[in-house]
């Protein structure tokens, strides 16, 4: 009866569906995305590996992780994943060696990159701690390496502490095998000389994709961002 009183008035009602979780997105991007490989750079102590297997995706993984704290986690989780790669090594443009900088609980600060003096003042625990050499590669590389077809539709998801930038344009032409893109994007810098949010979003625009997801990570007490998830696709 609702629904007929609207369209004599020239509206329509619909359904409102239930807020979404980054389970559901995940799932419909990989399945936009006809995705056959995940690839996750900065796999910490593989808590997105945990969210593609929770969200339906059982198919072909690579972990990339420098951290030999965290290596040992993702090392585990291979023993019991048969379809998971796990590569102890840093991404950037270029093959090298750099000295990595461990810091914060589980290691999540840890980068390259010194941190701006506002984000150790304000979060006590993402103090360096230490480092230490790491191997660096590029993206390109790795997918050579591992015989990964050039014809294969990759979800690649980033998380590398200021070098995510430096990470895609390691993937050189096979940028273009890449359907679906999860990033986290900061707003306020948190390292020193790490590429603006603008600047990420103008490569992945100039590569073909666009947004198709954003969600906050954390603020400031006024309530600007500092950081928020993206999801892009082709």
């Amino acid at each position: 009866m609702l629904k007929s009183l609207a369209r004599m008035f020239g509206y329509s009602l619909t359904r409102m569906s239930k807020a979404e979780t980054e389970h559901d997105i995940l799932f419909k991007a990989i399945k936009l995305g006809n995705v056959g490989l995940v690839v996750d750079c900065g796999a910490n102590h593989g808590q997105f590996h945990g969210l593609c297997r929770d969200s339906g995706y059982s198919g072909p993984m690579v972990c990339i992780e420098p951290h030999p704290d965290c290596i040992a986690t993702l090392e585990d989780l291979r023993t019991r994943d048969p379809e998971l790669v796990v590569m102890p090594v840093a991404t950037s443009n270029e093959i090298t060696k750099l000295d990595l900088h461990s810091a914060g609980a589980q290691n999540v600060f840890s980068s390259f990159l010194e941190q701006k003096a506002w984000i150790t003042e304000r979060f006590k625990r993402t103090r360096i701690e230490g480092s230490f050499e790491v191997e660096v590669t590029r993206l390109d590389a790795i997918l050579d390496e591992l015989h990964v077809a050039r014809d294969k539709q990759v979800l690649l998801k980033l998380d590398t502490q200021g070098y995510d930038l430096k990470t895609l344009e390691g993937l050189g032409q096979r940028i273009d095998q890449v359907r679906v893109i999860k990033v986290e994007m900061a707003v306020q810098a948190i390292y020193e000389g790490a590429p603006t949010h603008w600047q990420i979003l103008d490569f992945v625009h100039s590569n073909g994709l666009e947004p198709f997801f954003f969600s906050t990570v954390t603020r400031d007490h006024e309530g600007r961002y500092i950081e928020y998830d993206a999801y892009f696709i082709r």
